[in-house]
């Protein structure tokens, strides 16, 4: 696992190939919290977390 700090207003790249860059904002960060915006391609399906673990569980 790679771990990174980023401040509000920097971003992450993630290159994959053959595909278009996934680009991860960072937006704000507040009391403990961090706030991210993901940009990506309409064909590269982008969902958190607990949400894909709920479809498996049903």
């Amino acid at each position: 696992m790679l771990v990174l700090t980023r401040r509000p207003g920097e971003e992450i790249r993630l290159e994959l190939p053959g595909l278009p860059p996934v680009i991860v904002h960072v937006l704000e960060t507040h009391h403990g919290r961090v706030r991210l915006g993901v940009q990506a391609a309409p064909e590269i399906r982008v969902i958190r977390a607990e949400l894909l673990a709920d479809t498996h569980a049903a």
